[in-house]
């Protein structure tokens, strides 16, 4: 439900320049089409033939929402409710659901869960794994692939900021580094999601204290909390 406009007819490969890479990565995903009368001097429109009729995907004045980002703009059909099933990727992983203020369900991935074990609550890593071989033949797990390898250290960070903010605390009053806005639209978002920094500010999913709330799924506080309530 979301298109795009740039001024030339650039290659999908190129994209990423503008700061729209996700579009390169699911470009079979995307038609691009020329359009005469165009929204400042944009006459090139691209969206996805899987939430767009192909014949839908252009400018229409009255009809949509625009932002201008300079090299781009990004518009809305206001005459049908954003829904942002339509940026999933078919490869997005387990998750906690989380709810802007607009009102908007969005799944946030889970990087670090908690588990109940022998000794008590720990944590492991649940995010895709590779398998390995250790010395003795057996197999393994091994890192974390590629793909989520950034959010899985921003995950470690937070929770090891968090435990490091708690052991300072005066009191129950404690601040914890949060990760920039960047990297949680780029990282945390964009690991379920097509989007960028970009569609997340268009479509206005932050307020202030929506960074602290995403992380804390992030790191599997709900799974905490719950496991808690179990062992009590």
């Amino acid at each position: 439900m979301l298109s795009y406009f740039v001024r030339d007819s650039i290659e999908f490969k190129d994209l990423a320049s503008l700061g729209l890479a996700h579009i390169c990565e699911d470009s079979s995903k995307f038609v691009k089409r020329q359009i005469i009368s165009g929204f400042e001097s944009y006459h090139w429109a691209i969206g996805s033939t899987e939430t767009i009729n192909e014949a839908r995907i252009g400018y229409y004045p009255g009809r949509q929402e625009i932002q201008d980002f300079g090299s781009f703009a990004i518009a809305r059909d206001t005459e049908s409710k954003f829904d942002p099933a339509c940026l999933l990727r078919s490869s997005a992983v387990d998750s906690h659901p989380w709810q802007d203020w607009n009102g908007n369900t969005w799944k946030i991935p889970i990087a670090r869960r908690w588990v109940d074990g022998m000794g008590g609550l720990t944590v492991d890593c649940a995010l895709p794994r590779f398998l390995s071989i250790d010395q003795s033949g057996d197999w393994v797990y091994g890192g974390v692939v590629s793909k989520y390898e950034k959010l899985w250290k921003l995950a470690n960070k937070y929770f090891c900021d968090s435990m490091e903010a708690i052991k300072k605390a005066h009191g129950d009053t404690y601040t914890v580094p949060l990760p920039s806005l960047d990297d949680i639209c780029d990282v945390v978002f964009g690991a379920n999601y097509r989007v960028s920094k970009y569609e997340i500010a268009f479509l206005k999913v932050f307020l202030v204290s929506s960074n602290h709330q995403i992380m804390k799924l992030v790191a599997d506080d709900p799974g905490f909390e719950e496991l808690q309530k179990k062992t009590v």
